[in-house]
């Protein structure tokens, strides 16, 4: 990815340290910033931006995220980058046992009751020991995951998963410890605890572990994204029932997202953001989960991966590099964040809170 010649989102890196909830979390995070963008190596990837720039003055809201299985703090680093542009700070980990050079805990039902609570861990360390965590704004938080992590980031919201009904990765991979005890019924009682600090989230090609009513408790805005083609253990069927369980069906809004997911412009993603500011008021007392539509986008002609970070040249040969014949990644993304960015505006803050103490509610 070359470098901009304009402001670039800053990075620094993010190391949590173990304490009573857990092991000690690593990853990084985003910030807005003022600079031209440089290269940074982390390891053996390169991302375009300014590191350990200083963050502009104010509080900025957050946003925290979870990668999917065997990922890494570094899956969405092009989603991050562009949030920090529109304004926000950025927080992602490497979920312990679950990301690219630690799988040791990816086959085990604890992985699911664990990842929730490491977010939330990333959410306390951020916004009260983070050396900068005065630039953050406590009350405006929002979450983003995919697959996995979009599991983890609709337990946050309130979701109460249910695994009775089995996993479709267990009808290929019937050994993994979690699958012989679903099979053996063997499944034990985990705490799944709402963070209401989170105030909407969005969420692309979720696992699908929630049957019957265990999304009723989610009641926050959600922005779902769907891939056409699914992948990995999950299929458009899977992201269309949590869309049903949301409070929407498919039909309408499925033609619509199909549109809106390949037409839509930056331009209409401002407009929509300002009629949902204006909105935002009004609605605010109300339930804004179960019963009312999350903004639901199928994205046509997407796989599974198409959500991860467009990859570099010497990568793309590898399975998750791949995509469809005709599907632009790179084109994809540059939509995507900008839609993600103005849900997130519309539903945590359009604002950055100055640092003397004025009112910050429009």
């Amino acid at each position: 990815m070359t470098p901009s010649a304009a402001r670039a989102a800053g990075f620094q890196r993010l190391t949590i340290p173990m304490d009573m909830n857990g092991p000690a979390l690593t990853g990084g995070v985003w910030t807005p910033c003022n600079a031209p963008a440089t290269e940074i190596k982390l390891g053996r990837a390169t991302i375009p931006g300014v590191l350990n720039c200083a963050v502009p003055d104010g509080r900025h809201p957050l946003i925290v995220m979870s990668h999917g299985s065997a990922g890494s703090f570094l899956s969405h680093h092009d989603t991050a980058a562009a949030l920090a542009d529109a304004g926000f700070v950025v927080a992602a980990i490497n979920h312990v046992g679950d990301n690219a050079q630690d799988r040791s805990r990816q086959g085990y039902l604890s992985i699911f009751s664990t990842r929730p609570r490491e977010i939330r861990r990333v959410i306390d360390y951020m916004t009260t020991a983070w050396p900068q965590q005065a630039r953050v704004d406590a009350t405006k938080i929002g979450a983003f995951g995919f697959s996995r992590g979009a599991y983890t980031a609709l337990v946050l919201a309130g979701a109460k998963p249910d695994f009775q009904a089995g996993l479709e990765v267990c009808q290929e991979a019937p050994t993994l410890p979690m699958c012989r005890d679903i099979a053996s019924g063997k499944i034990p009682q985990q705490p799944y605890v709402q963070d209401a600090r989170i105030k909407a989230v969005v969420i692309a090609d979720p696992l699908n572990v929630f049957p019957g009513n265990a999304l009723q408790a989610v009641k926050i805005p959600v922005q779902l994204w769907a891939s056409a083609l699914g992948g990995d253990g999950v299929s458009l069927a899977d992201v269309e029932a949590v869309g049903l369980a949301l409070g929407r069906g498919q039909g309408e809004g499925q033609d619509q997202s199909r549109e809106q997911s390949r037409e839509q412009s930056r331009e209409q993603s401002r407009e929509q953001s300002q009629e949902q500011s204006q909105d935002k008021d009004k609605d605010k007392d109300k339930d804004k989960g179960q019963g009312h539509a999350p903004d639901y986008q199928v994205v046509a002609g997407a796989g599974h991966f198409a959500f991860l970070a467009p990859c570099p040249p010497d990568q793309a040969q590898a399975d998750i590099c791949q995509d469809a014949p005709g599907f632009d990644r790179r084109q994809f993304h540059q939509a995507w964040n900008a839609r993600m960015a103005a849900f997130f505006k519309a539903h945590i803050s359009d604002t950055v809170i100055p640092p003397t103490p004025t009112p910050a509610n429009r």
